[in-house]
Protein backbone atom coordinates (compact mmCIF):
# COMPACT_ATOMS: atom_id res chain seq x y z
CA UNK A 1 0.00 0.00 0.00
CA UNK A 2 1.90 3.10 1.15
CA UNK A 3 4.47 1.43 3.38
CA UNK A 4 7.97 0.72 2.14
CA UNK A 5 10.33 -1.72 3.81
CA UNK A 6 14.05 -1.29 3.27
CA UNK A 7 16.87 -3.60 4.11
CA UNK A 8 19.78 -1.28 4.80
CA UNK A 9 23.42 -2.05 3.99
CA UNK A 10 24.18 -2.50 7.67
CA UNK A 11 21.54 -5.25 7.89
CA UNK A 12 18.94 -3.20 9.71
CA UNK A 13 15.37 -3.10 8.46
CA UNK A 14 13.41 0.14 8.25
CA UNK A 15 9.75 0.81 7.62
CA UNK A 16 9.39 3.97 5.57
CA UNK A 17 6.46 6.29 4.85
CA UNK A 18 4.41 5.44 7.93
CA UNK A 19 3.34 9.09 8.09
CA UNK A 20 2.08 8.88 4.50
CA UNK A 21 0.21 5.69 5.33
CA UNK A 22 -1.52 7.35 8.28
CA UNK A 23 -2.41 10.44 6.23
CA UNK A 24 -3.84 8.31 3.43
CA UNK A 25 -5.96 6.34 5.89
CA UNK A 26 -7.85 9.54 6.56
CA UNK A 27 -7.68 11.07 3.08
CA UNK A 28 -8.85 7.94 1.25
CA UNK A 29 -10.91 6.45 4.07
CA UNK A 30 -9.14 3.08 4.08
CA UNK A 31 -11.40 0.40 5.53
CA UNK A 32 -10.18 -1.04 8.86
CA UNK A 33 -9.54 -4.43 7.25
CA UNK A 34 -7.24 -2.85 4.65
CA UNK A 35 -5.29 -1.02 7.37
CA UNK A 36 -5.00 -4.18 9.49
CA UNK A 37 -3.87 -6.26 6.50
CA UNK A 38 -1.28 -3.67 5.47
CA UNK A 39 0.09 -3.50 9.02
CA UNK A 40 0.19 -7.29 9.38
CA UNK A 41 1.90 -7.70 6.01
CA UNK A 42 4.42 -5.01 6.90
CA UNK A 43 5.19 -6.76 10.19
CA UNK A 44 5.62 -10.12 8.42
CA UNK A 45 7.92 -8.66 5.76
CA UNK A 46 9.97 -6.80 8.35
CA UNK A 47 10.59 -9.98 10.29
CA UNK A 48 11.26 -12.18 7.23
CA UNK A 49 13.13 -9.98 4.75
CA UNK A 50 16.56 -11.15 5.95
CA UNK A 51 15.79 -14.86 6.23
CA UNK A 52 13.13 -15.89 3.73
CA UNK A 53 13.13 -16.43 -0.03
CA UNK A 54 12.75 -14.68 -2.40
CA UNK A 55 14.27 -11.78 -0.45
CA UNK A 56 17.64 -13.37 0.28
CA UNK A 57 18.77 -14.22 -3.27
CA UNK A 58 16.50 -12.79 -5.96
CA UNK A 59 18.32 -9.48 -6.12
CA UNK A 60 21.74 -11.04 -6.82
CA UNK A 61 21.50 -11.39 -10.64
CA UNK A 62 20.38 -7.76 -10.88
CA UNK A 63 23.20 -6.63 -8.65
CA UNK A 64 25.69 -8.56 -10.81
CA UNK A 65 24.30 -6.87 -13.94
CA UNK A 66 24.64 -3.47 -12.32
CA UNK A 67 28.18 -4.20 -11.24
CA UNK A 68 29.05 -5.27 -14.79
CA UNK A 69 28.03 -1.81 -16.05
CA UNK A 70 30.50 -0.08 -13.75
CA UNK A 71 33.82 0.67 -15.50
Amino acid sequence: LDLDIRLMRDGSVRVMDEDEFHAHQVKYNYPPQVVATAQATCAWLTSHITTTEPFTTTYKPYLDQTRALTP
